[in-house]
């Protein structure tokens, strides 16, 4: 299998993936449900190299042996539309995150272009005519 280089648009979609997953959760089945949505092959290796899938993958475990632990004895049948909400507000709660960081980078750098002496912090922030529609 050749090696890939996950986009931060699919670390996302991942994720997102992960969020929603419902039922036992292994690398395996991750695995499997990411070739099945995306026709993308990946391998547990390479997915555990991203923090941000690592971190959601871990997550997402302990609350689903948690839930389980609480419904033992219950069914638990999700509809379409439940999975679709769950999924939705996932991918909601991934993109405020990284949005978040995004804020404070460009808020880094613009502390730091501030300690530049021969830059003027409003040539940084002037609009483009590449951007004018």
């Amino acid at each position: 299998m050749a090696n890939i280089k996950i986009t931060p648009e699919f670390e996302s979609e991942i994720e997102v993936m992960i969020n929603a997953w419902e039922g036992k959760l292994t690398f395996k089945s991750l695995v499997s449900r990411i070739f099945e949505e995306t026709g993308v092959s990946v391998t547990r290796q390479a997915l555990v190299e991203y923090q941000s899938i690592r971190k959601a993958y871990d997550s997402r475990k302990s609350f689903l042996k948690r839930a389980s632990s609480k419904r033992r004895g219950q069914d638990c049948i999700s509809s379409r539309d439940g999975v679709a909400i769950k999924r939705l507000r996932s991918e909601i709660e991934i993109l405020t995150r990284k949005n978040a960081e995004q804020l404070c980078m460009i808020e880094r750098i613009l502390a730091n272009a501030s300690e530049i002496h021969a830059i003027d912090l409003r040539d940084l922030v002037k609009g483009r005519s590449e951007e004018a529609l």
